[in-house]
């Protein structure tokens, strides 16, 4: 077989996959985004009570530069002010949870444990 026929072969066959059910596995992967995140990751909804979001990805949505500038005077070697958004998102985290700083840190462990063991 040529290289010529393997490429045709390769693209009939994303041809059939994408006829024979291409939109069902887009749709059932946006089924699996709304359960799992309660929304799309690329696309930000306004949260209310009929369409609620999760908080983390509420959070990955927010433009926190303004959180960045307040913070990075404090900072004198640069090399960590690259976290100072995920800082930032943390805090606002923390306090809309209303949660202490430990008890913070123990529930981003749990939540990473836990989704090591799945």
């Amino acid at each position: 077989m040529c290289e010529r026929d393997v490429d045709a072969h390769i693209k009939s066959y994303w041809k059939k996959i994408d006829d024979a059910g291409g939109s069902l596995f887009e749709q059932r992967f946006k089924e699996w985004e709304q359960q799992k995140y309660g929304g799309s990751r690329t696309e930000f909804h306004d949260p209310d009570d009929t369409h609620p979001m999760r908080l983390s990805l509420f959070l990955s949505f927010m433009d926190v530069t303004i959180l960045e500038e307040a913070m990075k005077p404090f900072y004198k070697r640069i090399g960590s002010v690259k976290y100072l958004g995920s800082m930032g998102r943390t805090i606002v985290f923390m306090k809309l949870k209303q949660l202490t700083p430990d008890q913070t840190v123990n529930f981003l462990l749990y939540i990473k444990y836990e989704n090591r063991l799945l």
